[in-house]
């Protein structure tokens, strides 16, 4: 098994700060719809941009440095929207911002309260999602990203009237929002900034959101972690079904990922996008003989990876039991018994014992890390929980 795909091919290292994925004091917020994608940095350590976006190609997997609003130069800096007021041009104080989830009309944003500092005049790249003030992005359910800047700061707030200002022209606030669209086919296509007089889909976003579920609890820590969960898993999977195995670093895709992605689909009540993912899992990453792709590949025997075949065999259990739709089932039967079948091959049995048996464990690392042939836990378990459906399934 070759050792190229351990390597990171992006130094982070190179070119400015905000190219590096873990900068100290940095958060990340993630927003999407499916056919556009954006991650909020906030960045309250001075290292990196304080408060900038990054706009995200969705089919196109790579390092933080290749995103649309990504300069070479200047990193996340020219994302920055700044405020004019009577007494110059303002921009988000790292040390002072707190950025949170909140909502917009019932749908997922992300909002930062912070101070402001007078700053030099920069002539901004395009125009972002971001101010010094009170601040929040969110997403609708149609092809293009909205921008809310729902309020100045203190210093700003005895002017009546203020601009958020682009590369294109001064905006009111009052009278304009930002929108992002998509141009062009999936892989080739642009993100192109325009200002928008007022959105059209916020009713059906939120008629999206209202449909996952939520949670309350005595826990404000756990009440947190869900809502991270909530809002960011359905951002970052695109229309097609199409998932980062880790976003800005691996830029591959697994089964198991994936699997278990869409497992929590189901749970959230986000159906649709589980379908399509299982869906794609099941037409495009397992092939006749039963075995999956793992990081984008396809695997010699001792190399694979049998747990997968399990974690897309309970995924699928998990929609058809919550949904009551089994056409997924029909359709992929055959595929379905081959990915049940795969591991019960002569090659993975271990004779005395009847479990399975090869050189990969389920931290990945195979030969090249020493591994020897033998038996890994995790591979027992998911392949016997596949069994119990499929032989329900059968039944």
């Amino acid at each position: 098994m070759e050792v190229a795909e351990h390597f990171y091919s992006d130094d982070p290292t190179q070119g400015p700060p905000d190219a590096k994925t873990t900068l100290a004091g940095v958060d990340y917020f993630f927003l999407g719809n499916g056919l556009i994608q954006a991650a909020v940095q906030v960045c309250t350590s001075g290292l990196a941009t304080p408060l900038g976006l990054l706009i995200l190609h969705p089919e196109r997997l790579g390092p933080k440095r290749t995103a649309l609003t990504f300069d070479l130069k200047h990193g996340l800096a020219p994302t920055t929207v700044r405020i004019r007021t009577a007494t110059g041009l303002l921009a988000p104080q790292p040390g002072s911002l707190d950025a949170h989830w909140t909502d917009v009309g019932g749908v997922p944003a992300c909002g930062s309260h912070g101070k402001a500092t007078t700053c030099r005049s920069k002539r901004p790249s395009i125009a972002p999602l971001v101010s010094p003030g009170v601040w929040s992005a969110a997403y609708g359910h149609a092809s293009h990203l909205r921008a809310f800047s729902v309020g100045p700061f203190a210093q700003a707030r005895s002017k009546s009237h203020w601009t958020v200002r682009s590369s294109c022209q001064n905006v009111s606030r009052r009278k304009r929002r930002l929108s992002t669209r998509r141009v062009g086919a999936a892989m080739t296509g642009k993100c192109m900034p325009h200002w928008t007089a007022a959105p059209t889909d916020e009713a059906d976003g939120a008629s999206l959101w209202a449909g996952c579920a939520t949670l309350s609890c005595p826990s404000p820590t756990l009440e947190h972690l869900f809502r991270a969960a909530r809002n960011q898993l359905p951002a970052v999977i695109t229309a097609s079904g199409r998932m980062d195995g880790s976003i800005w670093q691996y830029n591959l895709e697994w089964v198991r990922d994936q699997a278990c992605a869409a497992t929590a689909l189901v749970c959230l009540g986000a159906v649709e996008l589980a379908r399509t993912m299982i869906d794609r899992l099941l037409t495009e990453f397992v092939s006749d003989e039963g075995d999956c792709v793992d990081s984008g590949r396809r695997r010699a025997a001792a190399d694979v990876e049998l747990d997968q075949n399990g974690y897309l065999i309970t995924a699928l259990e998990t929609y058809v039991n919550w949904t009551g739709d089994v056409d997924l089932l029909r359709r992929h039967w055959a595929r379905v018994v081959a990915l049940a079948e795969f591991p019960l091959r002569g090659e993975f049995r271990h004779a005395p014992s009847g479990l399975l048996h090869n050189r990969r464990e389920y931290w990945e690392r195979h030969d090249v890390h020493g591994i020897q042939d033998g038996l890994e836990m995790v591979h027992q378990l998911y392949v016997a929980v596949a069994w119990r459906a499929q032989r329900v399934w059968r039944g």
